[in-house]
């Protein structure tokens, strides 16, 4: 009798631990599908983007210089105000391109989470993070640090890498630090956008107030990527992208390139697979769960204090890896 009750016990256990086990890898699951699937596009107003000619990307688009604009959607409890500088980045300070004397110049690439959607232009986490970079350095031969933010709603690696080589090369910078929001695993522009602008021209005012009523905010842009997640395997788009990345790193020195991403995405195919194509590069996925913290807006994106902690997890990595004489806290 005793053995069997031990039995039972033990069994009981396992039966546990393997509940609690298939919960967490669910909860981690369903983090990575609302952030992939329902947060991937961004509706910007055609009057604040221009559109470069660029050879092969023929839904390609930047931000219009010298513009003010305001973003408020019935949802948000407050108006996110973006100025674009003169160079058409989401900053209000203009860059020249010659460095100053004791600068250390930083460059962020990424989507709108490093843009800084739905936030204001001074709340982002790269304004954030060159505020930290500045507020706590102590004694080094570092002057100041100047952190260019050339991210941009809405884009894929494609775009990013494009972006990169339109606005970013001429600054030359000592670092550059890319922020994988999720997104860029799967989204192909080129190849989604016709699906995005062929199901919104059949889609009624009607049906797209109910979708936005049902907090389907980018219905479409959800449907186009279902489409092409059914077309292509994760493998064939990390392929697919990967000629991009080799195209990113043919202009800049791997060493110099920071990689992020949040801690839920480092066991992604595509992850995995460039950190051991670009083994120069730093690939870290070390970023903090904002989804698990609640430090999102309705649709998604970070709010301004999932900002804050995508800059100060960076800031912690770069503080202790790159600047540690600068900062005495490492």
């Amino acid at each position: 009798m005793k053995k069997k009750l031990i039995l039972l016990t033990t069994s009981l256990l396992e039966i546990v631990i393997l509940c609690a086990v298939l919960f967490f890898l669910y909860h981690k699951y369903c983090l990575w599908c609302n952030l992939a699937q329902s947060h991937k596009v961004v509706l910007m107003d055609k009057k604040d983007l221009v559109f470069p000619p660029i050879a092969d990307l023929k839904y390609y688009y930047g931000l219009k210089p010298d513009t003010t604009k305001e973003e408020k959607p019935d949802w948000l409890p407050y108006k996110a105000v973006y100025h674009y500088n003169a160079d058409g980045l989401n900053d209000w300070a203009n860059h020249a391109v010659e460095k100053e004397k004791g600068v250390f110049r930083i460059i962020t690439l990424g989507d709108s989470f490093t843009y800084g959607f739905l936030v204001n232009t001074n709340d982002s986490w790269p304004k954030q993070f060159e505020n930290l970079l500045n507020k706590n350095k102590k004694n080094c031969s570092i002057n100041k640090f100047e952190v260019i933010n050339l991210g941009a709603p809405g884009y894929d690696i494609q775009y990013i890498v494009e972006r990169y080589k339109e606005k970013g090369i001429k600054y030359n910078p000592d670092l550059v630090i890319w922020f994988e929001s999720g997104s860029g695993f799967g989204r192909l522009n080129e190849m989604r956008e016709p699906i995005v602008r062929d199901c919104a021209a059949h889609e009624s005012t009607a049906s797209a107030q109910e979708h936005e009523k049902n907090g389907d905010y980018y219905y479409c842009a959800s449907l186009a990527q279902k489409e092409i997640d059914q077309k292509f395997s994760d493998e064939q788009k990390s392929v697919y992208i990967s000629q991009f990345l080799d195209t990113f790193f043919q202009n800049i020195d791997p060493k110099k390139v920071r990689y992020y991403a949040f801690s839920f995405l480092g066991n992604k195919f595509a992850f995995n697979s460039w950190k051991n194509r670009y083994l120069d590069a730093k690939f870290l996925p070390t970023v903090s769960s904002i989804q698990e913290k609640n430090q999102i807006l309705a649709d998604g994106h970070p709010n301004v204090e999932g900002h804050q902690t995508i800059a100060k997890d960076i800031f912690d990595d770069v503080a202790k890896n790159i600047f540690s004489d600068c900062f005495d806290s490492f």
